[in-house]
Order: C-alpha cells, then structure tokens, then sequence
C-alpha cells in the first residue's frame, strides 16, 4: 500500500509540505471546471473532509485519524459532493481519481528514483514493513526474503472507510495509487492478483527484484 503520511515524505524529500496538496486541489478541479466553480467546489469537499474528520475523532486512532484526515476524507468527499452537486456519478469518480492519483506524485520523487539507489529492493521492503507496523491496517508478511516479498493484507482503513460511508468504490481508486507508486520502481516488479477495495478477500502483494 502506498504511504502517504505527507510529514515523513518531507522529511525525506526535504520538498513536500504538509496539506500542500489539497492547498492546490482545485487546480485538477479545473480541468472539468472554470476556476471560480473549482474554488467553490474545493471549499464544500475540504469542509466535508472537515466533517468526516469530526464524526470519526473518537473511534479512529492518532495514526488512524492523521491519515484519514489527508489521504482518505478528502477524496471521499470529493466524491460524494461533486454528485450532490449534479455531477454523474461516472464523471464524479473519473475526478476523483484524478485527484487522487494527483496526491501520489508527491510520493513519486521517493519511488521514480528510488531504482538508482543501491540498496532499493531493501528501501522498498522497509517502507512496506513500517506501514504494515501502523494501525491502518492488518496484514500477515508470507515471505520476506532478500530479493523478494510477499504479504497479505486482511484489513484496511482505506476500504474500512470506504464501506462505512457507502461508497466502496471509491476504494478501487486508492488500490491504483499502489501502483502508481510501486508499480513505476523500474528495477522492481509488483504484482496484486486481489484487493479488498474490488471486493477481494484480501490484498496479496508479492515484490521482487528484477535485477539481480
């Protein structure tokens, strides 16, 4: 599962800015619309998102809640509001995507260079063992070995909250950012037969080094 925890991706990057993101999420707005109903649509998904954060305070972890509040809330939001505005829900999801999908590139410095580095395989599996340390999800690691890796994620708050808020589909959205971000390690192939967000059982990710 990609990270976006946005305050270590700056850390590392020493270029990213927390919320930046969703400072600038009108601007993929405006490809559908002018910027005057960008901004005005911006305003009513970021006061959503807002809202989304206050009903779950209490039954999200920290961790939980930092996350939600800036990789999922707001693209939920999104979704649901452009449809309460008259969008169709096909164009509604296309823009969400977008929008989604515009957030990870502030990921993808770490991961488009990352196959220079010596050491990447090593890097990659690092990242994928602190994120499955977290609370936002559950998984079982099948096989960690130098040159590949495979895990099982049973649960997931990306789809946990997707299903709770009635839009499940919204997931499969979030399930492309994985491979946006390791699928484009050019030295690394990644390959997921399921996902919970497609309404798999479960997410099986299997890594492995392509060079030896």
């Amino acid at each position: 599962m990609i990270r976006t925890d946005y305050d270590s991706l700056e850390k590392e990057s020493g270029e990213m800015k927390p919320n930046t993101f969703l400072d600038e999420f009108h601007l993929y707005l405006m490809e559908d619309v002018d910027e005057a109903e960008a901004l005005r649509l911006k305003d009513l998904i970021l006061k959503r998102s807002a809202e989304y954060c206050e009903q779950y305070r209490e039954k999200l972890t920290e961790e939980e809640q930092k996350r939600a509040e800036r990789a999922i809330f707001p693209f939920i939001a999104a979704y649901k509001v452009l449809q309460e505005e008259g969008w169709e829900m096909f164009r509604a999801f296309r823009a969400t995507r977008k929008l989604f999908l515009g957030s990870c590139s502030f990921a993808f410095p770490f991961f488009f260079h990352l196959h220079e580095q010596p050491d990447s395989f090593a890097m990659l599996r690092q990242n994928n063992l602190a994120f499955m340390k977290g609370d936002s999800l559950k998984a079982t690691i099948d096989r960690d070995e130098k040159d590949e890796m495979f895990f099982t994620v049973h649960r997931c708050l990306y789809n946990d909250l997707c299903t709770e808020l009635g839009c499940r589909e919204v997931c499969d959205i979030f399930c492309d950012g994985d491979y946006s971000a390791m699928g484009s390690v050019r030295n690394i192939k990644f390959i997921r037969t399921g996902s919970l967000g497609r309404g798999d059982p479960c997410c099986d990710f299997h890594l492995f080094r392509m060079e030896k």
